[in-house]
């Protein structure tokens, strides 16, 4: 068993995987069965086939320990992140000519100015993926998400699933020095689905609505989105709020002229509306004539009496051409990496490699490690960021995702993956925040 001093903020542990526990069907999609305790129904997303033969291959699987110490740490590093990028959100919104670098027209910067100003304290959640040493003396971020984050579910059920199966079920295998300390803490997405129901409840006392108004989810059938329901609907039901989900066109129907978007059932006006498409993509699909009318409901230019949950300023927070303007708006922060449009930008000193990512886009897919004398000069729709390479022990590189709902923390995941740059191969660890 490897261990770090129970001293440190954040500990890691290896335990055996039971060669009953191995994966034997990698037909099965284990992410989206939530009600089945068998691992091989737990490990991990279909369509990377090469993630089962990765877990195949273990003889072990780690898991990390967070001080209270460590989770104060990480907290205030996520709220403080949280408010720097708000702000520089404001200020890039605040200059007409920005819109060029977030891939907007004029028309939509205007309209995400007009919804920042108006909604930017009416949202609901955000993830930032982080980089960090095992002392949390680094802690840095490599950027924020504000579209749909489907770890929600990994940060919540999987990460309490896999404790509770490895140790829940094999206690009196391990000997570990501080087993009743670890059994006794919280797995570190434990508060999630509390304080998201509680953010629910919030955006309705806010804008003024009874607790019994219904919240409308409109889907693109993905499974992921319905991933990340599942945890929604968990919080709504343990807060007794109402909620439906609908198809546009099939549930609901929207009216130009007045604003109102009706469900079609009761006939009755929806006031509160959660869309798991990124509004970089419908700005992208509006432009096909044939969407036109599906999109109609999320154009900004038609008059609205209805609200989106997620309002459509958070485009701009979670596209990464913002990266650049939070690093010159606070320079040499020590949460930050230099960042810049300018692979050249003397922010980066000597430095012989680069992090390239595109400004929008999922992860790894457009994320690569460059060298910097072989970048192609000019080169559009990307930002370049400082390499971070302390999230390493051994073999492996560690990634967190921390959560805000609303402004505040909301709890972490840790990935652990053999590449600097972790894509949807690397595997979720289970955490637990130790209290005593």
């Amino acid at each position: 068993m490897m261990s770090h001093s129970l001293n440190n903020p954040i500990n890691l542990f290896k335990i055996p995987i039971p060669s009953s526990m191995k994966l034997s069907n990698r037909d099965f999609n284990p992410v989206y069965i939530t009600n089945l305790d068998e691992l091989n129904y737990r490990f991990y997303k279909e369509c990377y086939p090469s993630t089962f033969d990765y877990m195949n291959s273990l003889k072990t699987l780690d898991f990390l320990t967070i001080s209270k110490k460590g989770q104060e740490k990480i907290k205030n590093a996520t709220e403080e992140l949280h408010k720097m990028f708000v702000n520089t959100t404001g200020s890039v919104l605040s200059n007409k000519n920005l819109y060029k670098y977030f891939n907007m027209s004029k028309d939509q910067w205007k309209y995400a100015k007009e919804s920042f100003d108006k909604y930017k304290d009416k949202y609901l959640y955000g993830r930032m993926d982080i980089g960090f040493s095992f002392d949390l003396n680094n802690i840095k971020i490599f950027e924020y998400n504000t579209g749909l984050c489907g770890d929600i579910y990994d940060t919540t059920d999987f990460q309490r699933d896999m404790f509770n199966y490895f140790f829940g079920k094999n206690k009196n295998k391990y000997t570990l020095s501080n087993f009743d300390e670890i059994e006794n803490s919280n797995y570190s997405g434990s508060n999630i689905i509390n304080k998201l129901g509680n953010r629910f409840k919030h955006l309705l006392k806010i804008y003024k609505m009874d607790s019994s108004t219904p919240i409308y989810f409109i889907t693109a059938n993905g499974k992921e989105e319905f991933l990340v329901l599942s945890s929604f609907f968990k919080a709504l039901n343990n807060k007794n709020l109402n909620y439906k989900i609908c198809k546009y066109g099939k549930d609901l129907e929207y009216d130009k002229k007045t604003g109102d978007l009706i469900d079609k059932e009761y006939q009755t006006p929806v006031n509160f509306l959660y869309k798991t498409y990124s509004w970089y993509k419908i700005f992208k699909e509006y432009q096909n004539p044939n969407h036109q009318k599906f999109f109609d409901i999320f154009s900004p230019k038609y008059p609205k009496n209805f609200n989106f949950i997620e309002p459509l300023w958070k485009t701009v927070m979670g596209n990464k051409a913002l990266l650049p303007f939070v690093y010159k708006k606070y320079p040499k922060h020590p949460l930050l990496l230099p960042c810049s449009f300018d692979p050249n930008d003397e922010i980066f000193e000597n430095e012989e490699y680069l992090i390239e990512k595109a400004f929008t886009g999922r992860g790894s897919m457009k994320t690569k490690k460059v060298k910097k004398s072989e970048i192609q000069e000019g080169k559009k729709g990307v930002i370049y960021q400082k390499m971070f390479d302390k999230n390493r022990i051994g073999n492996y590189f560690y990634i967190m995702g921390s959560y805000v709902i609303g402004p505040k923390f909301g709890g972490c995941y840790i990935k652990q993956s053999n590449l600097l740059i972790n894509d949807y191969n690397c595997n979720v660890m289970p955490v637990r925040f130790l209290y005593n």
